[in-house]
């Protein structure tokens, strides 16, 4: 797992705790199983540019926003 895969495995979940959003619920706003979500959390697959999406409205971001938390 290269450092950049960590760095934005830990963002993404810091963004979930931040929000108080559990995977479980996350993976009912994604309309997919909580398997799935884990594994898309976990860099283990990729985010989808819909599901991005569905994660700014989740944190209340900008695709922008989200991007550059994750990526900086």
């Amino acid at each position: 797992m290269t450092v950049t895969k960590v760095k934005n495995k830990r963002r993404i979940k810091a963004l979930l705790a931040e929000h108080n959003i559990s995977q479980v619920e996350l993976a009912k706003l994604m309309n997919m199983s909580v398997v799935t979500v884990n594994a898309k959390v976990n860099n283990v697959d990729k985010f989808k540019l819909s599901e991005l999406y569905t994660l700014c409205n989740a944190f209340n971001m900008s695709i922008v926003e989200l991007i550059q938390y994750i990526e900086y």
